[in-house]
């Protein structure tokens, strides 16, 4: 009979096809694992770098506000960083943006590229030069005036 031999052709081909079905769903599975696991790792990267102890914020500063200007042509991450040296993310600046936040004297903050996680540049709050503004510089204008990253200006 043809036709019970086609049958079990078609059934013996399905079964073939199902096991390569759950064999591309197991591979899907790892891959996006392996992503989930790539981007906490990057995250981790970006938010606990190694500190420097004179970047650690110091207690007891009166409150004040600190203004972030983003000129530069790059998205840029804002981190705080707590007395311990371990820190936060506050916050994000696109270019032309601007990031404006409450904090008290002696805060420290890290400002990172928010697509590479490299750092460019800290601010700590300085007594005296409440309302302090930073602008973040193009990389470019700062190796040319031989400047920081960061200038700062009085508002």
């Amino acid at each position: 009979m043809p036709y019970r031999d086609e049958v079990e052709a078609l059934r013996a081909r399905l079964r073939v096809v199902e096991a390569e079905r759950d064999q591309a769903r197991a591979a899907l599975a790892e891959v996006e694992h392996a992503l989930e696991e790539a981007e906490r790792r990057a995250l981790r990267a970006r938010t606990t770098v190694e500190m420097d102890s004179r970047w650690c914020s110091i207690p007891g500063g009166d409150p004040t506000q600190l203004l972030l200007v983003n000129d530069g042509p790059r998205k840029v991450e804002v981190f705080r960083i707590g007395f311990d040296g371990r820190s936060w993310r506050a916050g994000t600046v696109v270019p032309g943006g601007r990031f404006r936040t409450r904090t008290h004297v002696g805060t420290c903050f890290r400002i990172a590229d928010a697509h590479t996680g490299e750092t460019l540049d800290h601010v700590r709050v300085e007594p005296g030069r409440l309302g302090k503004s930073f602008v973040v510089h193009p990389r470019e204008e700062r190796v040319r005036a031989g400047s920081r990253a960061l200038r700062s200006r009085t508002r």
